[in-house]
């Protein structure tokens, strides 16, 4: 499948995080695709990190209590800016 036809796939299977259940969103979570829709270099990949947050997080799935703790914290989330030329 070409590039083009990734992306045109990706947005029409779409959904929202918030209507996922928690496993579903984590087993999104884990996945390298689902960081990025541009082609990156082959060197440039998730997988080492995202294999060690499942270790951190081992079976434990969080509910809304721990998820609106998490949001209150600092460094939790971050901008990523990406220009085109």
């Amino acid at each position: 499948m070409d590039e083009d036809n990734r992306i045109e796939e990706t947005k029409r299977r779409r959904r929202l995080v918030t209507d996922m259940s928690s496993e579903e969103a984590r087993e999104y979570f884990l996945k390298e695709e689902s960081y990025s829709t541009i082609g990156l270099p082959p060197y440039f990949r998730f997988s080492p990190l995202l294999m060690a947050v499942e270790e951190v997080l081992g079976g434990v799935l969080y509910g809304r209590e721990e998820l609106d703790k998490a949001k209150k914290q600092d460094r939790v989330n971050y901008k990523i800016m990406v220009g085109k030329d």
